[in-house]
């Protein structure tokens, strides 16, 4: 008797967790499955807008492996997709974001988010989340306009406080000696490397250090990324 009921838990045990590896496997194959059907409601949205869609992709990573292999000149990738393709073109995302990738150079769709229907373009939740580890709630970090969640409040005031910044005798003052003694640190790191090394200069990494020293003395709240040559300006570049 004894052994017939063990018998019996250990097949329902058994069974329950075939059940379970069933399930998880359902569940997996039911999301696959949906990204799949959004990103091919994606790739059509692409083909509605009209603008020309980079060719190299593959499946469902979409445009990533262009973008990966091209990190370390990524604006002179995009320039060169630009001349090639024309002011504005389309990326392909890959299949965990279903949302169409646009890039432009026209000024006057540039004129149409920035100014004439500013309120409709957000910054999505992963730009949000990727800005805030540099930049915490601060302006550049937050959504703004009728449809972020506090209805852009906290960018209201945020505006607000940081407009004080931006004023003639800030420009003319603060500003104006933040970039000059930025710029004398720039041609001090060009002259240094010219100096020691054959090898080319990442100008890209300087223009990235000169571009958050700046902002940061404006600020206040951080500088000399500029004369740190290990691994704050390697962890800043990635």
């Amino acid at each position: 008797m004894d052994f017939k009921v063990s018998k019996i838990l250990a097949l329902v045990r058994g069974s329950s967790r075939l059940w379970m590896i069933r399930a998880v496997v359902a569940y997996i194959s039911f999301k696959i499955i949906r990204a799949h059907v959004k990103w091919r409601q994606q790739l059509k949205n692409i083909g509605r807008m009209g603008y020309p869609v980079l060719p190299f992709r593959k499946g469902w990573l979409g445009s990533i492996p262009a973008m990966v292999e091209n990190f370390d000149n990524v604006y002179e990738f995009r320039r060169e997709c630009h001349e090639r393709y024309g002011d504005t073109f389309s990326w392909v995302a890959p299949i965990w974001n279903s949302d169409p990738q646009v890039s432009t150079r026209d000024p006057r769709i540039v004129k149409h988010i920035l100014q004439d229907n500013f309120e409709n373009y957000l910054k999505s939740p992963m730009l949000t989340k990727a800005l805030s580890t540099l930049l915490g709630n601060g302006i550049f970090a937050i959504n703004h306009g009728k449809f972020a969640e506090d209805h852009g409040e906290a960018w209201y005031f945020q505006r607000k406080t940081s407009s004080k910044i931006f004023t003639k005798n800030q420009f003319t003052g603060h500003v104006h000696k933040s970039l000059c003694a930025n710029t004398v640190k720039l041609m001090r790191n060009i002259d240094a490397h010219l100096d020691s090394s054959t090898e080319p200069l990442p100008m890209q990494v300087q223009f990235f250090k000169f571009t958050l020293d700046t902002i940061g003395n404006i600020g206040k709240f951080t500088r000399d990324m500029l004369v740190c040559r290990s691994y704050l300006g390697i962890r800043f570049r990635r």
